[in-house]
């Protein structure tokens, strides 16, 4: 008969035989990763799956998720980077507080498939913002008194996060799931753009998704953080802005924003510039209006603030200076060779067969 001792003796062995046994297999384990498998992307993946599990900001205000179940696993699968790095500047003016703070909890609700980045200089706006949730760049060029230089936005922002996308939207625009769904069936529907017969440059691999904004009067913070609630006071109260004035330029992690003119933003002339030269330039250039709800938070100032300030001609004078001509009508969005859809709830993208004769580049 065994002895108490040596029965002890016995399961004090097999345990440290299975510990022994795990620990093999874990080294082993980490072993075949480190020589045959790109460690990289799997640090990325568990990041981006730990950030989603753990922050509260992938629940909507309501306490909602913030996409529909089916497109969240659609999105989440295999990802590994954010779809949009989102960005955009302001200053610390009183009057916009209302303005900024909404604008603020509206994209911080699109984690963790678009990355809001404000860039500023000034340490009150910067402090507030990060405490937020935001990410915090300076402004490394600027021009025109002070205003940020559009190009080198996009550029810092492409040197510090990756992701997909990659857009300046002015501050005062609010978006909702739709700018997440339209982005996601541009992004699936790429390659079979560039592979189709109107896309037989390689510039087509280039491409630039522009919009109309709906300009709503003193939007409330309970509107402006609630998706359903900002879709239905649009509806109601809203009204569709012209088609020469574009508040967003969504381009593709390729676009070749170091040729770009040194621009600023928030002053008359860049965003037809901008759709004109992708057009010449043979660029993918989407007109998503009709599938991507863009809300301006028109107050006071009205819908033409820009056109108040005293360097209001500055983008268009240096334009003027470098290309001489400019025709600014190529550069509506009506003249997008390329727009989204909607029908039945499916997004499509489709080729614009008639464009209008203004649209037409000689």
């Amino acid at each position: 008969m065994q002895t108490d001792k040596t029965v002890s003796t016995g399961c004090r062995y097999r345990e440290w035989t299975s510990l022994l046994l795990t620990a093999i297999l874990c080294f082993s384990f980490i072993v075949y990763l480190y020589l045959y498998v790109d460690t990289t992307n799997i640090t990325k993946a568990i990041t981006f799956f730990k950030n989603i599990q753990g922050d509260p900001q992938f629940v909507g205000i309501s306490g909602q998720s913030t996409l529909y179940p089916w497109k969240q696993r659609e999105l989440i699968k295999n990802r590994t980077k954010p779809l949009l790095t989102l960005f955009t500047s302001w200053l610390d003016t009183e009057d916009k507080y209302l303005v900024h703070n909404i604008t603020s909890v509206n994209w911080l609700a699109l984690r963790p498939f678009v990355v809001p980045i404000v860039f500023t200089n000034e340490a009150a706006v910067g402090k507030v913002y990060a405490r937020a949730g935001w990410l915090v760049l300076p402004v490394r060029v600027a021009a025109a008194d002070g205003v940020p230089v559009l190009k080198y936005m996009y550029l810092d922002a492409m040197k510090q996060f990756e992701s997909d996308f990659y857009t300046y939207v002015n501050s005062d625009i609010l978006f909702t799931n739709t700018l997440v769904d339209t982005l996601i069936e541009i992004l699936q529907n790429n390659q079979t753009f560039h592979n189709s017969a109107q896309s037989n440059s390689t510039s087509q691999h280039h491409t630039l998704i522009i919009g109309r904004r709906t300009n709503v009067f003193n939007i409330t913070m309970e509107e402006g953080s609630s998706w359903s609630e900002l879709t239905k006071v649009a509806k109601k109260k809203g009204e569709l802005f012209r088609s020469d004035a574009e508040d967003y330029f969504i381009t593709s992690s390729s676009y070749p924003w170091i040729d770009i003119p040194e621009v600023v933003i928030g002053r008359r002339a860049y965003d037809n510039w901008l759709v004109m030269n992708a057009r010449k330039q043979k660029h993918q250039v989407i007109d998503a209006s009709e599938t991507i709800l863009a809300v301006h938070q028109t107050t006071k100032d009205g819908n033409y603030e820009g056109m108040k300030k005293k360097t209001k001609e500055h983008n268009h004078n240096l334009l003027v200076t470098l290309y001489k001509n400019v025709q600014y009508s190529l550069g509506v969005t009506e003249c997008a060779e390329y727009q989204t859809t909607i029908n039945t709830g499916k997004i499509s993208i489709i080729f614009r067969t008639n464009l209008a004769t203004y649209c037409r580049i000689q």
